[in-house]
């Protein structure tokens, strides 16, 4: 669940990228979702290692990672 937010963060990213020239609203708003992909992945690092990570995300990050 975790990697699916993330994926789906960074694919508004991917959609503004293949456009052939992007305006200002859709730059800002790829880097508005880039920011908050990056904070979730932060956020989810942060949780594992201190411990305060669901199980069920603890497992699925850590089968991604293996």
């Amino acid at each position: 669940s975790s990697i699916l937010l993330y994926f789906m963060l960074t694919m508004v990213t991917w959609v503004v990228q293949f456009r052939k020239r992007p305006g200002n609203f859709a730059k800002v708003v790829a880097h508005v979702f880039n920011v908050i992909a990056i904070l979730w992945l932060a956020a989810v690092t942060f949780m594992a290692v201190s411990g305060s990570m669901p199980v069920f995300v603890l497992i699925e990050f850590t089968c991604i990672l293996t």
